[in-house]
């Protein structure tokens, strides 16, 4: 393993979010533009994995949900009926494209443009590696890796996936929302004055 001191962990980390494509409020609508239909493919359903293609379909009618995968098949079943009684016309996820097992991922990742990554964290590099491997556009939800192997595995394929043209976006906390951005160019501008203190969670 590479020695990698706290300054270095920390700007080199940072690049993966840096390189990340967050265009508007969200980061798939800049891949559908040059396309009629962007599929999606979902790994990880839980709150937070069902989120994120909550927000990716709100994008665009034209962000389809094909494929969905999950460890819990009851959270996969909860998952797809909340999606598609919100999005009717855009999750079109046949029974074949709903897998259930620790291999599910590689699965959804053959059979969508653009994958969302949501799985519990330690898992993240591994799935990262294998969707810029075969090519996909990457939503990477936050954490992105729990131990120094993970980091540098996931600074690797974030180099690969520049390397490809591949987008890849990370959740942060909103910071791609456009309203959030307009109020950190208020602060920058000064239109509120010093700030004396800030909440941070």
């Amino acid at each position: 393993m590479k020695n990698t001191g706290r300054r270095k962990f920390l700007k080199t980390s940072s690049t993966v979010v840096a390189g990340s494509t967050l265009l508007s409020s969200s980061p798939f609508i800049s891949i559908g533009k040059s396309q009629s239909e962007l599929k999606i493919g979902l790994v990880g359903c839980g709150g937070r994995g069902t989120g994120a293609a909550y927000e990716a379909l709100k994008a665009s009618p034209a962000v389809k949900l094909v494929a969905m995968g999950e460890t819990f098949e009851d959270r996969l079943s909860s998952a797809y009926q909340r999606l598609k009684s919100s999005f009717k016309d855009q999750v079109n996820v046949p029974e074949d494209c709903k897998l259930v097992g620790f291999d599910a991922y590689q699965k959804v990742i053959e059979k969508c443009d653009a994958v969302l990554l949501a799985t519990p964290p330690p898992f993240r590099p591994i799935h990262f590696e294998a969707a810029v491997n075969a090519d996909k556009h990457v939503f990477l939800e936050k954490p992105l890796f729990v131990d120094i192997p993970g980091y540098h595995k996931v600074i690797q394929t974030n180099e690969i996936a520049k390397q490809k043209g591949l987008n890849v976006a990370v959740g942060l906390q909103l910071r791609f929302d456009i309203g959030f951005q307009q109020m950190i160019e208020k602060i920058k501008e000064g239109t509120i004055g010093p700030v004396n203190s800030l909440n941070v969670y």
